[in-house]
Formats: C-alpha cells, sequence, structure tokens
C-alpha cells in the first residue's frame, strides 16, 4: 500500500471518517412538526439547503404538507370517533412523545403547538386536562400495583417519567 492510503478504508490519510450511529427508529418524531424539523435539520446539516427556493418549489412544498396535515387531522378524529384502527391513546401518546422530543428545539416546538392549535378544540383539550388530572390522581395506585406484580422501581421511574426517589416515596405511603 503506498502512504497515500489507509489499509483499512482505502481512504487518503488525510480524510477523516466519521461514523455515526443510527438512531432506534421509536424515537423518531412523530408529529407533523417534529418531522418536519428533523428534515430541515438534516438538509441543513448535509449543506442541501437552496439558496433560493422557486415558486414552485415553495408551492409544491407547503402544498404537501398541507396535505399531510390534513390527513393526519382526518385520520385522528376518525381514532377519536372509534371508526379507526388505532389504540384511543396514540394520539395522546404521540403528543406526549412530540413535546418531549422538541424540549430542546424551540422552533419545534414552536411548530408542534400550532400544529396542535389547529388540531384541537376546546372540548379536546378540557378532556386532555381531565385526564391528565385523572391520570396523576391513579399514578401512585398505578406505581403500587406495578410493585407488587415484582416491577421494579427503577423501571417504573423510567417509564412514569418521576425520580426514583418519588416512586420510593409513593411506595413507602402505600
Amino acid at each position: 500500500m503506498s502512504d497515500e492510503t489507509t489499509e483499512e478504508a482505502g481512504a487518503p490519510k488525510d480524510v477523516e471518517a466519521v461514523y455515526k450511529r443510527r438512531w432506534p427508529a421509536d424515537t423518531d418524531p412523530t408529529t407533523l412538526a417534529g418531522q418536519q424539523a428533523s428534515i430541515e435539520g438534516a438538509v441543513a446539516a448535509a449543506g442541501l439547503t437552496p439558496v433560493h427556493e422557486s415558486a414552485a418549489a415553495r408551492t409544491f412544498r407547503e402544498g404537501m404538507a398541507s396535505l399531510i396535515a390534513d390527513y393526519e387531522r382526518a385520520h385522528q378524529a376518525e381514532i377519536r370517533e372509534g371508526n379507526g384502527n388505532g389504540d384511543y391513546l396514540d394520539f395522546v401518546r404521540s403528543i406526549a412523545i412530540g413535546y418531549e422530543g422538541t424540549a430542546d428545539d424551540p422552533k419545534a416546538r414552536h411548530f408542534l403547538l400550532d400544529d396542535l392549535a389547529e388540531s384541537l378544540s376546546l372540548s379536546d383539550i378540557r378532556a386532555l386536562r381531565v385526564a391528565g388530572e385523572a391520570a396523576v390522581a391513579a399514578t401512585p395506585r398505578v406505581i403500587q400495583d406495578d410493585a407488587k406484580r415484582g416491577t421494579k422501581p427503577k423501571r417504573i421511574a423510567d417509564e412514569v417519567g418521576l425520580s426514583l426517589s418519588r416512586v420510593y416515596q409513593i411506595l413507602r405511603d402505600e
């Protein structure tokens, strides 16, 4: 082999290979806003952003985003009405995943909240708020039941999103 290439990769010595670990599929964004932010970030990171976007490209992009958003709203409405093919909590989980996933990205969080504002009615918001209060009230009972079935406190804390000390406190208060 010549001095110009490395034996492992066959690349010039002055080229440094960068290895990236692939993310598990379950951590991919599930909301429209999260997906848009992810795609925009990947395109920008690859240096593929156009300097000037043509009017036709902008119209196409906006039209596609609108069609996808309309489809997602219709699909979620079907699920809420009971005609869909999904768990009733899928919509709530998608909101939670999207919200947690945008904690470090204000722009993506803004898109997510805009999308939620467009897709949720006042009665939807009330239902989510009351369900959230019910979940908070039921949390100690669920934690105690899972602990009785043998689930370790660390796993309970990870799944519920509470600190380990809070889980132990709930178990002590039993």
